[in-house]
């Protein structure tokens, strides 16, 4: 189970690390998207779609002639309407600035239809893919690719509802978010029609169509709620994607006992296999994993726990902007070590953060240039270790209960976050998140070196200069032991161990409490 396989995959796949990633003008971050609802043709021969969106919106406060909305100008627009009436537009800049002037009142309703061929990015985007036979058609939009394929306020901020229609050549098995309301089929053609319960982020938004093997399971949650848990796989790899998905009842149930009840129950929880390398993502109740990924070993399970993780952290909890992404990957990768310790005991959850300590962690949390570097996993990972241990197992767990629940179904910033979190814990989290989210001061590294005759630790900080609680465990001759918490704030510190007892070994942060390295120079 190396974690570094997962985003190695990102890094192989986001060719979109050097790239903007957020372009979210006034008047969008002031519009509010209540719907969308898509009706997309797939023609796959053809590699082209023909589709609508009708959205529904609050206009801004701060101008009420225009909307403005994400689109991407490799589609043909057609034609945008509200009811009869037909609206003028322009476009620029991957942008479509629309004249509501005539509605009068604040909530619109306009349909843009539209026609043609996809803009292919790599994996990302809308993508048709042919794969030793296989066919399927596939969309990544993280970060900012939902524009892509249909027109949105492509803001992580503004959540909406989604109704979407997809319809497909009769051997295709198409799915998407939410729960399937309805299907037909005509002339050859199936169309699965989703609506979800639940508002979605447009980067959350996915499709996957295919002639998948569909295999479905029921799953009863912590309140006793019915949640149907379903599998697409390419049917050459059925056996082996089985059973490496076998135990996702068991990642769910743990999150469950950790978080609160899955948050989607009204709707699915469903795993799609697409071609994605050794990528993964996480759209909302239909997570995508790369066919590679299926080893019949369980050799990634890593993997699917983290996405599993995602439902609560990212999807039901979003996050306000891409600057705050360390909210949903940070979350999502501790919560990986948090299954490994409720499963099998504290101290596989610290040998499974260890490993992350040898890492390249370079880089901000917040507003990091690269979305899916490491620092945002594993560093991210460590940040809520180390608040874990500031504030006591007890109130931890409590506080992750209560931040799922009050910001449920909704976004948050990382100021928010750190608020939320003062507020909770009563004390002052403003240093520690100067220290470690908002600057690019790397990790604690100390060298120190012990006196046996004096009985005297000297410390010393190598870089950043930062402030921690510090706990040294002195082991006796007579195999007797003792905990020291020591408080560390300068450069070099020194401290005395006074004792009738002799000293056979002492062992700095013995359980891996901060992300630090201390290397012994005697």
């Amino acid at each position: 189970m190396v974690n570094s396989v997962f985003i190695l995959a990102f890094l192989i796949f986001n060719k979109l690390l050097a790239q903007p990633y957020e372009n979210i003008s006034h008047l969008q971050s002031s519009t509010d998207v209540i719907k969308y609802h898509i009706k997309i043709e797939i023609y796959f021969e053809q590699r082209t779609i023909k589709a609508s969106n009708e959205i529904t919106l609050i206009k801004s406060p701060f101008n009420k002639d225009f909307v403005e909305i994400d689109f991407h100008d490799n589609l043909f627009i057609e034609q945008i309407s509200s009811k009869n009436l037909s609206l003028d537009y322009s476009r620029k800049d991957k942008k479509i600035l629309i004249d509501v002037s005539a509605i009068k009142s604040d909530t619109v309703n306009f349909i843009i239809n539209y026609s043609g061929k996809p803009k292919t990015l790599g994996f990302e985007g809308f993508t048709f893919f042919e794969f030793n036979n296989q066919k399927i058609v596939q969309t990544v939009n993280q970060p900012n690719y939902a524009p892509s394929w249909f027109p949105c306020d492509d803001d992580p901020a503004d959540k909406a509802l989604l109704e979407i229609e997809i319809t497909n050549d009769a051997d295709f098995v198409s799915v998407s978010n939410g729960f399937l309301f309805d299907k037909s089929e005509q002339n050859g053609r199936a169309t699965y029609h989703f609506k979800t319960v639940y508002p979605v982020a447009t980067n959350q938004i996915g499709i996957y169509s295919s002639d998948y093997l569909v295999k479905k399971e029921n799953y009863t949650t912590t309140n006793g709620k019915k949640l149907d848990i379903e599998f697409y796989i390419f049917p050459k790899d059925s056996e082996k994607a089985l059973t490496d998905l076998s135990e996702i009842n068991d990642y769910i149930k743990t999150f469950e006992n950790l978080f609160g009840e899955y948050p989607f129950v009204g709707e699915k929880f469903s795993i799609s296999e697409i071609i994605l390398t050794r990528g993964a993502i996480e759209n909302q109740t239909m997570v995508g994993v790369g066919r590679d990924l299926f080893s019949g070993k369980k050799f990634h399970e890593e993997i699917f726990i983290h996405e599993v993780a995602h439902s609560w952290w990212g999807n039901c909890v979003g996050i306000s902007s891409w600057k705050d992404i360390w909210l949903s990957e940070g979350f999502a990768t501790y919560s990986e070590a948090l299954y490994f310790e409720h499963n099998f005991g504290k101290s596989a959850l610290v040998s499974y953060l260890e490993r992350y300590k040898y890492e390249d962690l370079s880089g901000c949390l917040y507003e990091p240039k690269n979305l899916f570097s490491k620092t945002i996993y594993y560093k991210g990972a460590w940040v809520l270790h180390m608040i874990r241990n500031l504030l006591s197992d007890a109130v931890f767990f409590n506080f992750l209960k209560e931040y799922f629940s009050h910001y449920k179904y909704r976004t948050i910033s990382t100021q928010e976050f750190e608020n939320f979190l003062e507020e909770f814990s009563n004390r002052d989290f403003s240093k520690f998140f100067d220290d470690w989210v908002y600057n690019d001061n790397g990790i604690i590294n100390c060298s120190y070196n012990f006196d046996e005759i004096d009985k005297k630790l000297k410390l010393t900080q190598n870089g950043y200069i930062f402030s921690f609680s510090l706990e040294i465990k002195i082991i006796y001759q007579d195999s007797t032991t003792e905990i020291f918490t020591v408080e560390v704030n300068s450069k070099e510190e020194t401290f005395d161990f006074p004792s009738f007892n002799q000293i056979k070994e002492i062992i700095i942060d013995p359980d891996s409490k901060l992300l630090a390295k201390f290397q012994s120079v005697n």
